[in-house]
């Protein structure tokens, strides 16, 4: 990837960024300015998806430790979620890695699933150096595709169960994470966002494998009713690797 792009998401009082392509001094000065626009005092967490990052030079590095700075100065949190092995191999010889929290594995997926499907496109497919673009196209829009209940009091609390969902697994709590995404299904059968993390948590432990079948075999059957081929890739090749699990197991 040659050029560079980022994307961002708004939940409450989250923000999620994703960098793409590489992030060089010619990217830096409107990667700051547009992401510095994104963190004022009611955004609490503000995290940065690393996992489309191809390079990062020494003025890239630069821009991060700048708005590491921003962060604090607006009493943000800002953590760095799933780099790739050759971001991190830079981040460890700049020895920056003792300065950023830095978050890898299910945990990062899972908080990158949920605001990405939960939550309001901010600019989805902006150039580095373009205006961000408000109104993405619709087929850059996050899965949503089962309307939310009209019912305030049980959207609520739905939401209020996948939050407590990513709290357990934060405190590496498999089981009641499980629960937790289990009892937001009840209330939302065919929730794509619901069903997703579930079934990512399903594929955790052997016990749980023909449930995580069951779990993406419905995201594949909304999505190809939804004619959601991004959704249909995905779920096909959980799908195949919960088979070869399930076989070995």
């Amino acid at each position: 990837m040659d050029g560079f792009k980022i994307d961002a998401w708004r939940r409450d009082n989250e923000i999620l960024a994703l960098l793409s392509g590489r992030l060089t001094q010619v990217a830096c000065a409107a990667v700051k300015l547009k992401l510095t626009e994104l963190l004022t005092p009611a955004v609490e967490h503000f995290y940065l998806n690393l996992a489309g990052l191809d390079y990062i030079d020494s003025s890239g590095l630069g821009a991060l430790i700048g708005l590491k700075m921003d962060a604090n100065r607006s009493r943000s949190s800002m953590v760095l979620l799933r780099p790739s092995a050759r971001i991190m191999d830079i981040l460890r010889v700049s020895r920056l890695d003792s300065i950023f929290e830095i978050m890898e594995g299910l945990e990062a997926e899972m908080i990158c699933q949920n605001i990405c499907n939960n939550g309001t496109p901010i600019w989805v497919g902006s150039q580095a150096g373009d205006g961000p673009r408000l109104t993405p196209r619709p087929d850059e829009m996050p899965a949503s595709n089962t309307p939310r209940p009209d019912d305030g009091q049980s959207s609520g609390r739905c939401d209020q169960l996948c939050n407590d969902a990513v709290e357990y697994m934060r405190q590496g709590n498999l089981v009641q994470a499980l629960n937790a995404y289990q009892r937001a299904r009840q209330l939302e059968p065919d929730n794509i966002s619901i069903l997703n993390n579930l079934g990512v948590i399903c594929e955790k432990k052997p016990e749980w494998y023909e449930q995580g079948r069951e779990v993406w075999q419905r995201v594949l059957d909304l999505s190809r009713q939804n004619q959601d081929e991004k959704h249909v890739a995905r779920a096909q090749r959980h799908l195949e690797m919960l088979g070869k699990l399930i076989r070995i197991n």
